[in-house]
């Protein structure tokens, strides 16, 4: 039931009927798919792996050389007992699901985090199994709480990190040297040695194994006594494979090395952009960067302006799309009806005329999608210039607040002024007082005003 519905959420079907298109998928699904998409490889590796070690058809006296007998030692039964497998797949899609959950939440928390909110704190500290998040790179005290706190990108990977080790520990131990067991045991056999009649001629006494080091010697032994390896070749054989295991230490050094870098220059250029994003966001406060950045990001006033100039040209532009429409929707209902005219006396033109109407069709519905993301564009353009004007230092949020200080000077003015004369007019020297210099009913709705 669980898998059903983790499968919608990752796929979802139509919902009017087996031939209609998938519908499209959102932004936080196409993430989830891609993230998803990591475990379902591992997850159909392995089923490759313990398939093909399950075909393998193996004589049972190898199962007493010790390498593959503490192989199957430290690793679960589901070779024998394909119940427990299942068993095991299902927790581990149990901890599959808890673990992008964990890692989402922790992504979800740095970006309120970073852009200026407050996430709960149980958000920032979550658990996968036994291994906690760690200690916060810095933590804000909060008066009702342990605060907000701000996670390193080794932090976030916390969850992804346990996981790994535990599939490791619970499904993969065991599997490569039982892997390299067999390897061995075919390159013995390959070699002419009769791993078998060597096991069962062997006294391994109460352990119940073979070592698989006796056998190769055993191997070498007897390649050597037949003249089927001679000495020399034998001797450029060790120093080629004491070569090659140098050379690919070094090669595997360089790799993870350059992996590692790959990760830093990645790292590298996420906190430039956060750094810019804030610095872009609290700019007035901050005042310019004077620190370099390899991302190259514009100035507000240049992003403000540029958007002011684009949506002023989109604006006009949309009148004249508005009147070019309007004669060429005359031009097609006259096409149209010259057709019909000419379909009435020629029917050959009927297909022509289905054809120019389907046409019309398609571009009206293009145009109405247009006109609707210029609508759309607009509200947002038009949206950020009002916000980030009134949010920041520009002319029009300066003019803003001198009139409300010169209106809250005049407030207080008037008010130091009624509190220091005590004096009041009555309405009767009020309607003397019009009856003398003329209507003066403004300023008795002020005067009222005042006095509320």
């Amino acid at each position: 039931m669980l898998r059903a519905q983790y499968s919608e959420l990752i796929q979802p079907r139509s919902m009017e009927g087996p031939g209609q298109d998938t519908p499209k998928m959102s932004a936080g699904q196409m993430l989830l798919v891609a993230f998803d998409g990591m475990f379902t490889q591992l997850e159909t590796a392995f089923g490759q792996l313990t398939e093909k070690l399950s075909s393998l058809e193996l004589p049972l006296a190898w199962r007493k050389v010790d390498v593959l007998r503490e192989a199957r030692a430290t690793q679960l039964h589901f070779f024998d007992n394909p119940s427990q497998r299942q068993l095991m797949e299902e927790v581990f899609f149990l901890k599959r699901l808890q673990t992008i959950r964990d890692f989402f939440r922790l992504c979800a928390s740095f970006a309120q985090t970073l852009s200026g909110t407050c996430p709960p704190p149980e958000d920032l500290m979550p658990t996968n199994g036994p291994i906690a998040l760690g200690k916060p790179l810095y933590r804000r005290p909060s008066a009702s709480g342990p605060g907000v706190a701000v996670v390193s990108e080794e932090q976030m990977i916390r969850p992804i990190k346990a996981f790994t080790a535990e599939f490791v520990r619970q499904m993969l131990m065991g599997l490569s040297g039982q892997a390299l067991g067999l390897a061995l045991c075919s390159t013995l056999s390959a070699l002419g040695l009769d791993v078998v009649a060597q096991v069962e001629a062997k006294d391994f006494g109460a352990e119940n194994k073979v070592p698989l080091d006796e056998l190769c010697k055993k191997a070498v032994e007897q390649s050597l006594a037949s003249g089927r390896v001679p000495q020399l070749l034998l001797n450029r054989a060790t120093v080629l494979a004491s070569s090659y295991d140098t050379a690919w230490k070094k090669v595997d050094l360089l790799r993870r090395l350059d992996a590692n870098l790959k990760a830093a220059k990645a790292s590298l250029q996420r906190s430039q952009l956060h750094i810019a994003m804030f610095q872009w966001q609290h700019e007035d406060v901050l005042g310019p960067n004077n620190q370099p950045l390899s991302v190259s990001i514009p100035p507000r006033s240049v992003i403000l302006s540029n958007m002011k100039k684009k949506l002023y040209k989109l604006s006009q532009d949309e009148g004249s799309i508005v009147a070019i429409q309007e004669k060429l929707a005359a031009l097609e209902a006259s096409i149209e009806q010259r057709l019909k005219w000419a379909g009435g006396a020629n029917p050959a033109l009927a297909p022509v005329l289905q054809d120019f109407e389907m046409t019309i069709r398609e571009r009206r519905a293009m145009v109405a999608r247009e006109n609707q993301r210029t609508s759309q564009v607009t509200f947002l353009c038009s949206t950020i210039l009002n916000f980030e004007g009134l949010r920041t230092r520009s002319p029009e949020a300066l003019n803003m607040d001198a009139a409300l200080f010169e209106l809250l000077k005049r407030c207080q003015q008037t008010c130091s002024y009624a509190a220091q004369f005590s004096s009041t007019v009555s309405p009767l020297e009020l309607q003397l007082l019009h009856r003398l210099v003329g209507d003066l009913r403004p300023a008795h709705r002020l005067y009222t005003e005042l006095q509320e």
